[in-house]
């Protein structure tokens, strides 16, 4: 059982780690774009969001899972580093998720320069807590 939430947990942040790296690609090829090419890239995150949603509650039910059966095997300074990339990583991306939820709702595009803040954050967060989790439970 342990291998088998393991390897969930790992492909979840990898997961994380892709879709990341695809809204930094689409936020930067999207700057200076107007009219149906920016609604283009737009409908992109839309339909990323989804999967997004989807990965953050796998890779956080998988390392609760983890957590609770092996009781805590995998503490020490890798596992703690990991911790604080996945407390990044969710805060960065629920700034995200509420700020694209306020756009869709004012059409305040203003706002996002939030999102261009913390989109790059939230990618580090992922990344850094799949490098620590493979160093964690190696």
């Amino acid at each position: 059982m342990y291998i088998v939430l393991l390897v969930l947990h790992l492909f979840f942040i990898a997961m994380g780690v892709g879709i990341g790296f695809s809204n930094l690609v689409n936020l930067r090829a999207s700057r200076g774009q107007t009219g149906d090419i920016a609604k283009g890239f737009g409908m992109a995150r839309m339909a990323l969001r989804m999967y997004s949603d989807i990965v953050i509650a796998g890779f956080l039910i998988t390392g609760f899972a983890l957590f609770w059966t092996t009781g805590n095997t995998g503490s020490g300074p890798w596992f703690n580093l990991k911790m604080a990339f996945v407390l990044l990583l969710v805060v960065s991306y629920g700034i995200v998720r509420m700020t694209g939820g306020q756009i869709m709702r004012t059409g305040n595009m203003a706002l996002m320069s939030r999102i261009n803040m913390f989109s790059p954050l939230a990618f580090v967060g992922s990344a850094g807590a799949l490098v620590c989790a493979v160093l964690a439970f190696n």
